[in-house]
């Protein structure tokens, strides 16, 4: 059993809770986790670099220069290759890099990526509530926390205060639970989640692996 403390907004240990590790797979599967941190990073890649081939460059198709009698090598054309201003041979083309591995395996690093932050680096508040977008309130319970850079916050449907808040610092992002894959986990170096939030996701996961085994 994993057993964090939960914290206030102010960093004050209000009450504890306590994780069963074999709800999100008992281990660690780090060679899974590294195909879909692949998979999510070649998803994100943006491949819009591009060069013209040669039938593709705008140019006369009349001969430069007459065949024989220059004493230079002979020329067809104005857009070879090998002349300035001429096509790119095997030069960049726009293409996609986008893959997906099968549900269950994304689901699968996802309890590995959930269950190494909460071995790791994970704080867990009993809720964040914001009368208005503050910047700076998100920063001093950060600080209070102690939480390390960069960091995800995560809620079960972050309110617009709170994300409004969380934008304005360099370090932070905030998204639903529901929305968090392995990658996000994995680059962020803590995880700071509400307890409703975190107990869904348990639910939720130790629900689908119960489900794929049954």
């Amino acid at each position: 059993m994993i057993e964090l403390d939960i914290y206030n907004q102010d960093g004050q240990k209000v009450d504890a809770i306590e994780i069963d590790e074999a709800a999100l797979g008992g281990v660690v599967d780090k060679d899974l986790l590294r195909q879909a941190v692949l998979m999510y990073e070649a998803n994100r890649r943006s491949a819009r670099a591009t060069t013209k081939t040669r039938a593709e460059v705008r140019a006369s198709g009349r001969k430069p220069f007459r065949q024989k009698g220059t004493g230079r090598a002979r020329r067809g054309t104005t857009v070879a290759p090998h002349h300035v201003g001429g096509g790119v041979a095997h030069g960049p083309r726009p293409r996609s890099f986008y893959y997906r591995l099968p549900k269950k395996m994304r689901r699968a690093a996802l309890r590995s990526a959930l269950l190494d932050a909460l071995q790791t680096s994970t704080f867990v508040l009993d809720e964040i509530k914001l009368d208005a977008p503050k910047t700076r309130r998100i920063a001093e319970m950060l600080e209070a926390l102690d939480v390390g850079t960069p960091c995800l916050i995560a809620d079960s449907d972050p309110e617009e205060a709170l994300v409004k808040s969380v934008r304005n610092l360099p370090h932070a992002a905030v998204k639903p639970m529901r929305d968090i894959n392995a990658r996000d986990l994995l680059a962020a170096r803590t995880l700071v989640v509400t307890r409703p939030a975190l107990e869904q996701a348990v639910e939720r996961l130790a629900v689908e692996r119960s489900t794929q085994h049954g």
